[in-house]
């Protein structure tokens, strides 16, 4: 290998005058390092390849909540056999904004007028709010 290093050197000096060659050193001593036919455990990361650092990865939206209850806890209780537990969930839906239109709009159709009712002020309210 000695010989086709220096050969190599040679050509560089002779096409670029005052360069030098130094291969890159990468030995199975050093972390990191593949031999000649060594699978990387993971062949979508390059050795050396450092990960993204956590402050240029986008911030995940934080979930809406109301009264320590998310948006899709509120949907499920929209669903609920009792007339009050829907209502109170019409009531709470409102308070999440634009997101809780689609449940709300279901609730409109309820078989408890006062459901309804507390769907149509809920929708209100996310409209004053827009």
């Amino acid at each position: 290998m000695k010989t086709s290093r220096s050969l190599l050197s040679v050509l560089l000096i002779a096409v670029f005058p005052g360069c030098q060659w130094e291969p890159a050193a990468t030995t199975p001593e050093q972390p990191g390092a593949a031999t000649l036919g060594e699978e990387l455990e993971h062949p979508e990361e390059t050795p050396g390849q450092q990960p993204k650092p956590q402050s240029l990865a986008r911030p995940r939206k934080p979930e809406l909540q109301y009264e320590g209850k998310t948006l899709r806890d509120w949907e499920a209780e929209s669903k609920s056999d009792s007339p009050a537990a829907r209502r109170a969930a019409a009531l709470a839906l409102g308070n999440l904004g634009p997101a809780a239109i689609p449940a709300l709009t279901e609730l409109l159709q309820d078989k408890d007028p006062d459901v309804g009712l507390a769907a149509a002020l809920a929708l209100k309210k996310i409209k004053g709010k827009k």
